[in-house]
């Protein structure tokens, strides 16, 4: 995926209104407008984040208020509190700066804001309502903050700008990273160097657009393939340490239903690459860990995207199984495909067979063979051939002869394999409570130790093992 994997609109929205440089964002700002949604964008100092979130209430024609988070007082909000004849309740009197009767809001420098202050804008963002009363003419939330701060350019070194609290990351839908100077293409500079007033462009306009989208977008329902691309996705990116909530999920799907929606709207025609991109935008620019983590990279999101999205399209269950158990990498996950009976035999042989044949990692495939080599053998769950795969990974491990006094390294004078001693604080720290799953563990290390050359971690090896067997023994329990 790339930012002209879509078609764009022939006048370009943004750029009718001098908003230059945001061409592989307009799709995401369009669905975010036509949804209604919370939407934050993330950029350095001078991106133009306010100014295309003001011209965008502008173009609107919206009723708009533009707070600076690091210098408000909630009462600038609600107004100076009045008690009210009853003396029971108190109203507000309104100002032009007050929120009741705004029908969008910039919350500017978010990610400034004093924790007390931040932590009332949650009703504000995710329902609308502020002390419990709904802002019944709101339309758009929209907030900005800087990039969380890199260590290694002194550029982006922001003094009291931190990270923005989870929660509140997780009430935006949109979360898009704007663009800096260095960015843009020549053409696109000289654009903005050149642009003081708004471009007269001829073509739809935007609030018409909107209008048009948003009733197909109230219509509009969940395709059966984002849901099961959306689930897939989740358990992908858990593996990799996040933790998407299920507030988060729901709004994915809705976040792709308005792109897919932006998407045909702008090409004229629904295809099945453009649900592909909605998808992809959605999940990409609906990731609330942009907003408080530095340590994801946009690969991570295309790989899982790219898995979830080849798993979706399938729609014989036999070739989704053979598909999953291939690109599944935890060897416990792979352990229960493995044992599914309502697979065929020939089916299950041959995906192990072939993976065996491919794993690169030799503790892994060392590990699920010796773990699961008792199942195997549980009313010939495997071919003949598989059986004869199996038991050459099993094996090694079964009868590993091990010495742990490695001569051949006289930079250590005893000796002694320095990545043993890991081995043996994993060991030892299973060994009172579980003596047959700390024998097990001192196995597959001895086995890793002297056959395989690969580095590998102990303590994940051990609890991937044990999960692992684990499946195979609720598998033999379940058969007898």
């Amino acid at each position: 995926m790339n930012k002209t994997h879509f078609t764009q609109h022939e006048a370009g929205f943004l750029s009718q209104l001098g908003l230059f440089g945001y061409e592989h964002l307009e799709p995401a700002i369009l669905a975010s407008l036509v949804s209604g949604d919370p939407l934050l964008l993330i950029g350095k100092a001078g991106t133009g984040k306010t100014f295309l979130l003001n011209r965008l209430s502008q173009a609107l024609g919206l009723s708009h208020r533009h707070y600076n988070a690091s210098l408000l007082s909630f009462d600038d909000l609600l107004g100076f509190p009045i008690p009210d004849s009853d003396g029971h309740s108190i109203r507000y009197l309104s100002s032009p700066s007050s929120i009741w009767k705004a029908e969008s809001v910039l919350i500017d420098e978010v990610n400034r804001c004093k924790p007390e202050v931040q932590n009332k804008f949650f009703s504000l963002l995710h329902e609308r309502c502020i002390q419990g009363i709904p802002l019944t003419e709101l339309r758009y939330r929209w907030a900005a903050m800087n990039p969380i701060q890199s260590t290694e350019d002194p550029d982006d070194q922001y003094d009291g700008c931190e990270p923005l609290d989870p929660a509140l990351a997780d009430r935006f839908a949109f979360l898009l990273p704007v663009p800096d100077w260095s960015d843009f293409s020549e053409s696109t500079q000289n654009k903005i160097l050149g642009s003081d007033a708004l471009e007269c462009v001829s073509g739809e306009s935007l609030p018409s657009f909107i209008q048009r989208a948003a009733l197909k977008f109230e219509h509009a329902k969940a395709i059966t393939q984002m849901q099961d691309y959306f689930q897939r996705v989740s358990g992908l990116l858990h593996r990799e340490g996040f933790r998407l909530s299920p507030r988060r999920m729901k709004m994915l799907q809705r976040n792709a239903l308005a792109l897919h929606v932006v998407l045909c709207e702008l090409q004229n025609e629904p295809q099945t690459e453009t649900l592909q991109t909605a998808l992809f935008l959605a999940l990409k620019y609906g990731f609330p860990q942009r907003a408080y983590r530095a340590d994801f990279t946009e690969q991570t999101l295309e790989a899982a995207h790219s898995t979830a999205w080849r798993l979706a399209q399938i729609s014989d269950p036999a070739e989704r199984w053979y598909a999953e158990f291939l690109l599944t990498d935890l060897p416990e996950d792979k352990a229960s495909r493995i044992l599914d009976l309502t697979v065929s035999k020939d089916q299950r042989s041959l995906a192990l067979m072939r993976w065996l044949g491919k794993e690169t990692n030799e503790l892994h495939r060392a590990l699920f063979c010796f773990a699961l080599f008792p199942a195997f053998q549980f009313q010939s769950v495997l071919t003949e051939d598989a059986m004869q795969d199996v038991l050459r990974y099993a094996m090694p491990v079964m009868h590993v002869e091990g010495d742990l006094e490695w001569k051949e390294l006289p930079s250590n004078r005893n000796g002694a394999n320095p990545a043993w001693a890991p081995c043996l604080k994993v060991i030892s720290d299973i060994e009172g409570k579980d003596p047959e799953r700390a024998a097990r563990a001192k196995q597959l290390f001895l086995h890793g130790l002297v056959n395989i050359k690969q580095a590998f971690n102990p303590e994940q090896a051990e609890l991937h093992l044990q999960a692992c067997y684990l499946r195979a023994a609720d598998f033999v329990n379940a058969q007898r």
